[in-house]
């Protein structure tokens, strides 16, 4: 009769049970002291691909201050209106309202934030790689395989984007 669970063919063995449950307790472990990290690489990879417009200008706002505030749970849709309320400092402030008065950041300013958002994500991604380190180490003294246990949401350096997994191609 057919149980439920797995099924193995002969040739095949059974995974280890307690290598999976190590695993699991050292990604269960990463995953959310990476989570600033992922919020911060989603952030400056929107502000690194902003276009030159109205909607890239406060996009960029949005996205910096998520830079500043990975944990902050203000949506892009309130954004204007809490930034209004001078909630993010008086620059931000000022940018959002020239912003919302239909003016533009003059293309210093934008190059002045995307400068200062490199420098930011570099700090975070520096945090991050110790922290995975540090994770990389524990799976291989536990006799795991570390990709198991940490999620690589790095990207080439500078990108703020992660590879596209092997085999993986966009036409």
């Amino acid at each position: 009769p057919m149980g439920a669970g797995p099924r193995f063919a002969p040739s095949e063995t059974k995974p280890d049970e307690s290598g999976f449950n190590r695993a699991n307790t050292l990604r269960d472990e990463f995953t959310p002291l990476s989570k600033d990290f992922r919020v911060v690489q989603d952030a400056y990879s929107k502000i690194s691909t902003t276009s030159d417009t109205g909607a890239g200008d406060m996009s960029m706002l949005y996205s910096y201050v998520k830079l500043l505030d990975p944990g902050s749970v203000v949506r892009e849709s309130e954004f204007a209106t809490v930034a209004a309320s001078g909630s993010y400092g008086e620059r931000i402030q000022g940018m959002v309202q020239r912003i919302i008065s239909g003016e533009r950041l003059p293309p210093s300013l934008r190059e002045e934030f995307k400068r200062e958002a490199e420098g930011l994500y570099k700090a975070q991604k520096g945090g991050y790689d110790r922290l995975s380190n540090e994770y990389r180490r524990l799976a291989e003294r536990y006799g795991l395989d570390p990709t198991e246990v940490i999620a690589e949401y790095a990207g080439p350096e500078g990108t703020g984007a992660s590879e596209p997994p092997p085999g993986f191609r966009i036409e």
